[in-house]
């Protein structure tokens, strides 16, 4: 009998974990071909905000991925609110502060970007200065290819919705700078990747910008294109997990050939 109990506590257990893995591949509104799978880090959280979603990993202290639908007819002139906050969703242990990123000498670099998300309204932008969804970002990619990159994002958008996966890589064998100096509180990634999908087919584009002080050698956006395959190999993330399987092979494998006109 006790070996029967123990029996039906295993198939339980293994059930809610199934339940659990289903969730999170099925699609939503910020990832309609199935949310990023393969997590390999324990007390990892989901924190699904009004505009975006991200999946925060407590040891590093920044979000693995976040996710948002990019949607921005017309203008919006909504201005930087800058209330850069420790994330209400994660404990005091688990989240970053305002000083841990204290003369660092890094951006709070936005994953889900304020400049896009605004287009949902004031309540919207100001979630997306929660620290969950800030990563150390140097200057030079912050305020060059990664906007370059965000800008592209919002024109693309005015015509037809855009969904975004975003989020930081580390490179294996790669030494880990952390923040503050001295303190092993908050990783800093050795660069970025995005996967973009536009319309029922998908179409699809994926980026890897490095996190760099120096000046990019050239701004073209052509250059930094890489396959989702590749990029699931340095993230031991399974990207468009909710496609088809023929479908999913054939839009990872593919490089693309230049970006979106």
């Amino acid at each position: 009998m006790r070996n029967l109990r123990s029996m039906n506590r295993l198939a339980i257990v293994a059930g809610t974990l199934l339940l659990v893995v289903a969730a999170l591949a099925a699609g939503d509104k910020f990832n309609p071909h199935g949310r990023p799978l393969g997590y390999d880090d324990q007390g990892c959280k989901l924190l699904v905000k009004r505009a975006y979603e991200c999946f925060h990993d407590p040891h590093l202290r920044i979000s693995r991925w976040a996710a948002y639908r990019a949607n921005c007819p017309g203008s919006n002139n909504l201005g930087r609110p800058n209330n850069f906050h420790s994330d209400s969703g994660l404990t005091r242990e688990e989240r970053a502060t305002n000083s841990d990123y204290l003369n660092s000498g890094y951006d709070k670099g936005h994953q889900a970007p304020d400049a896009i998300i605004k287009y949902y309204g004031e309540a919207e932008q100001k979630q997306t200065y929660s620290l969950a969804n800030m990563t150390p970002q140097w200057h030079r990619t912050n305020n060059g290819v990664w906007k370059k990159l965000e800008s592209k994002i919002r024109a693309w958008s005015s015509q037809k919705p855009v969904w975004v996966v975003t989020g930081p890589v580390f490179f294996p064998g790669a030494d880990t700078a952390w923040i503050p100096k001295g303190k092993k509180r908050v990783a800093v990634p050795h660069a970025y990747f995005a996967i973009l999908s536009r319309g029922s087919k998908p179409d699809v584009i994926s980026f890897l910008v490095r996190n760099q002080s120096e000046p990019f050698a050239a701004a073209n956006l052509n250059r930094f294109l890489v396959s989702v395959d590749s990029l699931e190999t340095l993230t031991r993330l399974d990207f468009l997990s909710g496609l088809p399987d023929a479908k999913e092979k054939a839009f990872e494998a593919k490089v693309p050939e230049k970006i979106w006109p």
